[in-house]
C-alpha cells in the first residue's frame, strides 16, 4: 500500500514537472513575427549599371528556432543608361535558415518574387534572390540587421546586390 502511494506520488510529481517543461518550450517556440524596415546602397546591372538607393519593409515571421519565413517589397531609385530617373517595386517571399549564437543569429535564405517598373521605362518580370546576412537581437523586442541580397530581375537578364542594414521590432 505504501509502495503504491509512494509511486503515485512520483508518477504524478513527473507528469507535472513534464507539463510545467513542455509548456515553457512550446512558449519559447511559438512564431514570433516582426516589422522591419532596411536601407543602404544597391549595385545594380539593369538597363545600364551603377550603384543607386534601395529600402524595403519586411515582415519576418520565426516558423521554426531556425527557420523564417520572410515576405517584404523592397524598393530600388536609379538612373538608367539614358540617364532616366527609373524606380522598381520587388514583392518578394524569402525563406531563410538561421542559427543561433546567443544573441547574434546568422542566416541564409532565397526566394522568388517580381520587379514592377514605377517609374520610367521597363517592363514587369519575375525576380529570383538569395540572402545572405545576420540579425543581432538588441532586446527581446528590437533586432538589427545587415544583409547582402543578390538578385535576378528578369531572370538572367539583370541583377542587382542589395546592401541593406535594418531594424525590426518584433510584434509578438
Amino acid at each position: 500500500m505504501f509502495e503504491i502511494r509512494r509511486l503515485t506520488t512520483m508518477i504524478a510529481f513527473v507528469l507535472a514537472a513534464s507539463a510545467s517543461t513542455a509548456r515553457q518550450m512550446f512558449a519559447q517556440q511559438l512564431p514570433k513575427l516582426g516589422l522591419g524596415i532596411v536601407a543602404g546602397p544597391v549595385i545594380y546591372d539593369l538597363s545600364g549599371n551603377g550603384t543607386g538607393f534601395g529600402a524595403g519593409i519586411r515582415v519576418p515571421w520565426q516558423a521554426q528556432t531556425w527557420l523564417i519565413v520572410e515576405p517584404g517589397v523592397g524598393f530600388l531609385s536609379y538612373n538608367n543608361q539614358f540617364d532616366v530617373h527609373t524606380s522598381y517595386l520587388f514583392p518578394e517571399l524569402s525563406l531563410q535558415g538561421q542559427l543561433r549564437f546567443g544573441r547574434v543569429r546568422p542566416f541564409l535564405g532565397g526566394g522568388v518574387g517580381g520587379a514592377f517598373v514605377l517609374q520610367g521605362s521597363g517592363e514587369t518580370v519575375a525576380a529570383l534572390h538569395g540572402v545572405l546576412g545576420t540579425r543581432i537581437d538588441m532586446s527581446s523586442d528590437w533586432v538589427v540587421s545587415g544583409e547582402l541580397r543578390v538578385r535576378s530581375v528578369d531572370p538572367w537578364a539583370g541583377n542587382t546586390a542589395d546592401i541593406l542594414f535594418g531594424v525590426t521590432r518584433r510584434l509578438r
